[in-house]
């Protein structure tokens, strides 16, 4: 979307101040290297009518995105999404393609790797978890007694314990390097909905640097792990978009890089995720759709044909002195 910003625009520097960032280029270089490991890759899909070639060369040039014709149903760019995300996401758009969209833009993002250190299969026992709202439910756990990164009563968390697991080989010469992935679980101080808020309001309080420099102390932990599977949407994220300060983008005369038109606008996103976590590893995936739409349907053009008797004209025009006059109702039809 930033690249299809008018420039100087408040959308552009909405979206370049959220994502702490100087330009569209920095987000391809910040997924190139979150792509080089096989565990993580990211695919990006435009399918449009009537941009700008100059923006179609962009997306394609620097995010390497896949660039389409904008088809009359949402079937080929779901097929695409599923694609891309190994079948965790499905069914995330469906129906016709409203005659008002002129792009709808796909971000899809996939993760798998197994545990660098696997949970026991036979140790796995069933136990009960408690929701936030009280529910009791059945459920698998996986366990592993061993030493962990770890930290208790983090205050920076309200006083939650977080423990780290990684993901992928570890390389014996390299013991001490960090895991190119790691799976963080974060178990609040408190039960119930109030608990897991704190966590949440106080990791949107401050960078996640801060809460790992809290997690100095290699413990033995006697961990006990749901295996679970969750999935998120599809759901609108406009609002949410809009309260973290990106509005101009969803305003008239804001995608000028991207279309000649001063109405196209963004005008909806979709977000769907999934994730699933067992004893060899963890699969997620999750995708992300730009809808953008003109606000009114360009003029079709006129039927004009001259099936029937017609006058014809030449005109000097510099002295406006006709030439020729005709008037033409039966004459020789050449084929």
């Amino acid at each position: 979307m930033l690249a299809g910003a008018t420039i100087g625009s408040q959308c552009q520097q909405e979206l370049q101040s959220v994502l702490n960032i100087s330009s569209h280029e920095d987000i391809s270089t910040l997924t190139q290297s979150l792509t080089q490991p096989s565990a993580f890759t990211s695919a990006t899909g435009i399918w449009s009518r009537d941009l700008k070639q100059s923006y179609i060369d962009v997306v394609q040039r620097t995010y390497r995105a896949e660039a389409s014709e904008l088809p009359r149903t949402y079937e080929p760019i779901d097929a695409y999404i599923k694609n891309k995300t190994n079948g965790l996401i499905h069914d995330m758009l469906e129906g016709p393609v409203d005659p008002l969209t002129v792009a709808v833009l796909v971000n899809a993002v996939h993760f798998k790797s197994d545990w660098t250190i696997q949970f026991e299969k036979n140790l796995t026992s069933a136990g009960h978890f408690t929701s936030t709202h009280g529910t009791r439910k059945e459920a698998m756990f996986m366990k592993a007694t061993r030493k962990m990164n770890f930290a208790a009563d983090v205050e920076l968390l309200r006083g939650a314990s977080i423990v780290q697991l990684d993901y992928g080989e570890v390389d014996e010469s390299e013991q001490d390097e960090d895991a190119e992935f790691a799976a963080f679980f974060i178990l609040p101080s408190r039960e119930g909905e109030g608990g897991i808020n704190d966590v949440i309001q106080s990791l949107a309080d401050q960078s996640f640097d801060t809460v790992l420099d809290q997690m100095s102390s290699w413990r033995k932990v006697a961990l006990s792990l749901p295996r679970f599977k969750f999935s998120y949407g599809t759901k609108s994220i406009k609002d949410e978009l809009k309260s973290i300060g990106i509005n101009a983008c969803f305003e008239d005369k804001m995608l000028l890089e991207m279309s000649e038109d001063p109405l196209v606008h963004l005008d909806e996103v979709l977000h769907k995720a999934a994730i699933e976590v067992t004893e060899e590893g963890t699969e997620a995936a999750a995708a992300t759709v730009g809808i953008v739409m003109t606000r009114s349907m360009p003029p079709r053009p006129v039927t004009l044909t001259f099936d029937r008797p017609f006058i014809m004209l030449i005109l000097h025009t510099p002295s406006m002195t006709p030439l020729f006059l005709a008037r033409v109702d039966d004459p020789d039809l050449m084929s």
